[in-house]
């Protein structure tokens, strides 16, 4: 334990040494404007960072994170349905083992450390990346992988307006607005949107023997937002502002097994939540320096009502949970590079999470500490070798103490062959839900731990016309400690560190680009093989050991065509979801598997001058098919939008 802390101490006195050379540096030297465009790291290293194309963002900007993240990556979205929950299984892991960053701030909500993925437009977003393997280790508990959500500065601009107006299948509207202005140092942004949809879809209700087709009812929502940014450069550094405030009212559908039951259902979740980051970056030849805050609030109310339909619809249950949720953080990230091939980065963060919840005894806190260290050596051939750790501590608790090692380059006596290595050891702490929700919190919980090693293999062909990239790795964790809640004899489910938990599989992807005159085609392709299963005691008693677990497809893979000719792009993508199971015990009732399924969407884009019009079909061939039991999708459905863009310098 003392040992610990001496590091903890260690770290925090080496970042203020270089913190205090380079502040002296700074008053010796005045330099011009420099623009820095990524890391040594990020430059070099695309075997474990999956970057989304700019082109394939373009096309979804009428859409959510959730449909750009299922139908262009190895995450499987896990989906209740449109206007319903969205979360994300990363590399056979839960939704709160996958971290989601926003301008580097985690956005996991404190109480169940989940993120919903249907509440995010692509709209709001410049930049989306996916961290795999020892890539994401430097955030605690991201076990499967991070997703990185990123807004760009940039001046010299001039006035930029962009409108979008969409209209759908059932009766879904979308308004969306980009208004930005900048000179060579400021730029002021504003970006606002407005979705609806009654949601009432035709589907198959698979509950009733024989099913039936039913329409959807009581499934309407309406989602608003604005975000807010400014940037102020001045010398070497920059300072930014962001600020997300976005509202989101939506009445649930019942599940397809209370359809038949008859009464009066109601069932709707509120939430309101504002985000706001200050930042200031300073750039120096050999060094750079970041001051950044950030302050959040969640608000969740969600209602349901259950009545009989015998006696006036007299109520049967009844519940109405509040949650008020707010964090706040404060870091500093220091980076120095030390001679032709190191560079030492240092990161210290403190935060404290709050929530309060009907559910909970009291008001609930979490104080945060956290010290970083990595340092990088890169040789002129490009290899790269990382060596990092992070020690955290927990409202006084020393955590697990986390190092991660990465290491990528070029095949010798080949140039278009790469190869990287990872190994890393990671925690995850508790959820406040699974600390002190009522009934059923246990606070005796530990955290959860993982050992993780990953292997990627990447070759490249380019050539005048055409280029090809293909990316084959393996991975496998083991997790110790899995938390679990289980139901009980008292009616009510209960959290327990009762699983070993091991994961482990293959992924591919393949990104290709082809012209011909006139005509540009590009394809993407994505797979993941995932075996995921619990390998503790307990459940060999149960008689669950070796069956993958719930709600996590064995394959999942999707392929995305472009083709761009002239001011026309055609798009077509193919999205394969593989067979899930439901259950943990096959003996249990209704504990069969859910049908693998395939989807086809398309969309057809034209523009001209200012102006741009597109035309998006989803589930072209009307497939039947439920992500989550009972949970009806919707069949073959469109979006058309107009588009506007001005540039006051073009």
């Amino acid at each position: 334990m003392k040992c610990r802390y001496s590091l903890l101490f260690s770290v925090f006195l080496l970042q203020i040494t270089f913190l205090r050379s380079g502040a002296q540096s700074l008053d010796t030297l005045q330099l011009q404007q420099v623009e820095v465009v990524a890391s040594s790291a990020q430059d070099t290293d695309n075997l474990s960072v999956q970057k989304i194309d700019q082109a394939i963002l373009k096309v979804n900007k009428i859409n959510t994170i959730a449909n750009l993240l299922q139908q262009n990556s190895i995450v499987f979205i896990k989906d209740y349905g449109p206007g319903s929950l969205a979360t994300a299984s990363f590399r056979g892991t839960t939704a709160n083992h996958t971290q989601v960053l926003w301008n580097g701030v985690p956005v996991n909500a404190p109480n169940n450390g989940q993120v919903d993925f249907n509440r995010l437009p692509v709209f709001f977003v410049d930049e989306a990346q996916l961290a795999r393997g020892a890539q994401s280790a430097s955030q605690q508990g991201g076990f499967g992988g991070l997703i990185m959500l990123n807004n760009q500065s940039v001046f010299d601009e001039g006035f930029q307006l962009d409108l979008k107006q969409a209209v759908g299948s059932f009766n879904s509207l979308g308004s969306y607005a980009d208004f930005s202005w900048s000179n060579n140092k400021v730029q002021l942004r504003t970006r606002i949107f407005r979705s609806s949809s009654e949601n009432d879809f035709e589907y198959l209700n698979t509950a009733p023997i024989p099913a039936k087709k039913m329409k959807q009812q009581q499934a309407d929502f309406v989602d608003k937002g604005v975000l807010q940014e400014f940037h102020w450069q001045k010398g070497q550094g920059i300072l930014s502002f962001y600020s997300w405030h976005q509202w989101n009212d939506r009445n649930l559908p019942p599940i397809m097994t209370n359809l038949e039951r008859g009464g009066n259902p109601k069932e709707r979740q509120d939430d309101r939540f504002h985000r706001n980051i200050l930042s200031y970056k300073s750039y120096w030849p050999k060094a750079s320096l970041e001051f950044k805050a950030a302050w959040f609030a969640e608000f969740q109310n969600y209602f349901l009502r259950t009545t009989s339909n015998y006696g006036g619809y007299e109520t049967v249950s009844l519940i109405e949970s509040k949650n008020n949720l707010q964090f706040w953080q404060q870091e500093i990230n220091f980076s120095q590079e030390l001679g032709k091939h190191w560079t030492l980065e240092t990161s210290t963060l403190i935060g404290r999470q709050t929530a309060f919840s009907t559910y909970y005894d009291s008001k609930k806190q979490r104080d945060q500490l956290a010290l970083r260290l990595k340092m990088s050596y890169q040789d002129k051939k490009g290899s790269l070798l990382e060596l990092g750790a992070h020690q955290d501590d927990t409202d006084g608790q020393l955590m697990a103490f986390s190092p991660f090692a990465h290491f990528s380059a070029t095949i010798p006596g080949t140039e278009r062959w790469q190869y990287a290595v990872g190994v890393s050891k990671n925690y995850h702490a508790p959820s406040l839900n699974d600390l002190y929700w009522y009934p059923g919190g246990n606070q005796n919980l530990m955290a959860e731990k993982a050992l993780q090693a990953d292997f990627s293999l990447r070759h490249e062909i380019r050539q005048q016309r055409y280029q090809i990239a293909i990316t084959a790795g393996l991975y496998a964790s083991r997790i110790s400690d899995w938390i679990q809640w289980r139901p009980t004899a008292y009616r009510y489910w209960v959290p327990g560190n009762i699983s070993m938990v091991f994961a482990r599989g293959a992924e591919l992807f393949l990104k290709a680009g082809f012209s011909h005159g006139k005509f540009r085609h590009s394809l993407h392709v994505n797979y993941a093989f995932t075996r995921t299963t619990d390998e503790s005691p307990l459940a060999q008693i149960d008689n669950t050991q070796g069956r993958q677990l719930i709600y996590i497809p064995m394959h999942h893979a999707n392929a995305l065509y472009q083709l761009n000719f002239n001011d026309w792009q055609f798009s077509y993508t193919v999205v394969y979801t593989g067979e899930r199971n439901t259950s943990l015990n096959e003996n249990e009732f209704y504990g069969f598997a859910l049908p693998a399924y395939t989807l086809h969407h398309g969309s057809l884009m034209k523009s001209w001058k200012h102006f741009s019009a597109s035309l998006q079909l989803n589930n072209i061939f009307n497939r039947d098919y439920q992500a989550i039991r009972w949970r009806a999708m919707p069949g073959r459905n469109f979006a058309i939008a107009l588009s506007y863009h001005f540039n006051s310098n073009h």
